[in-house]
This record gives structure tokens, sequence and C-alpha cells, in this order.
């Protein structure tokens, strides 16, 4: 088994590089935890983020939603 590493000098291109990151919940520097939500066909990343809400959580944690290109 091999495994694909993406760190700031792979250099790949897709069809979601240059598109934006949206943001909940703790910021980066001060939480305990971080979670990568992902958005369906259709929807955005503020929407899928409109769910950290309903987390009943006393947790620090950072919430990150990345933008699909076209909302794909």
């Amino acid at each position: 088994m091999s495994f694909f590493t993406a760190t700031t000098d792979t250099n790949f291109e897709g069809p979601h590089q240059q598109t934006n990151v949206a943001e909940a919940g703790t910021p980066a520097s001060e939480a305990n935890a971080a979670m990568i939500m992902i958005h369906g066909r259709g929807a955005t990343a503020p929407s899928i983020l409109e769910m950290v809400s309903t987390f009943e959580t006393d947790k620090k944690i950072a919430y990150r939603a990345p933008q699909a290109n076209g909302n794909t």
C-alpha cells in the first residue's frame, strides 16, 4: 500500500486548486482538535458548516470546509 502526501511543495493540478476554505469554531491556534467537513454536490462550504451549531460539544474544535469548484 502506498499513500500520497500533499505538502506545500507538492505540485499537482486538479479542478479544486485555488478554491477557498470556509472556517468555523475555535481558531486553529487555540483548538484541541480539528474537523474537515466536505459538502455534497450542489452545496457550498458555508452550508456544511451550518451543521456545526448542532454539535453538542464543549471541546475546542477548529472546523474547516474546502469549497469545491462549481459546487461539485
